[in-house]
């Protein structure tokens, strides 16, 4: 089993920087993540903010971090498992790894609660 690649849009972009972060931040966080430019840009900004579990200064930490080398960026928010596994470790526990993986992304990637407290100023005409 290779490892799944997310789909993603700008769309989820602006649904976790809003679910994640207080209103009062959003322009930072857009800061931050725009410093962030690669041919994966937009997979590594929402790795960027998985990563910073809606705390701004890890936010902008991750950045930088991704600007060196996003594949490290990649490899800690969508395969966290599977990356930490020897290269000879046995097949099926690498497919667990990356099925493990994949769930954990999907639901953070899809949840609607804020993870970092609910910010009722974001929500002002939704």
């Amino acid at each position: 089993m290779s490892q799944p690649v997310p789909t993603l849009s700008e769309t989820d972009l602006h649904r976790v920087v809003r679910r994640d972060f207080p209103l009062a931040q959003h322009a930072q966080v857009m800061k931050a993540l725009a410093t962030i430019d690669n041919r994966e840009s937009l997979r590594v900004r929402l790795a960027v903010l998985k990563l910073s579990r809606g705390d701004l200064a890890h936010l902008q930490s991750a950045a930088k971090a991704a600007q060196l080398d996003y594949r490290d960026t990649l490899a800690a928010a969508e395969y966290a498992r599977a990356a930490d596994l020897a290269p000879n470790t046995h097949p099926q526990l690498r497919e667990e790894a990356i099925d493990a993986d994949w769930q954990e992304y999907q639901s953070w990637l899809h949840a609607k609660e804020p993870r970092n407290g609910d910010h009722p100023a974001n929500h002002i005409g939704d």
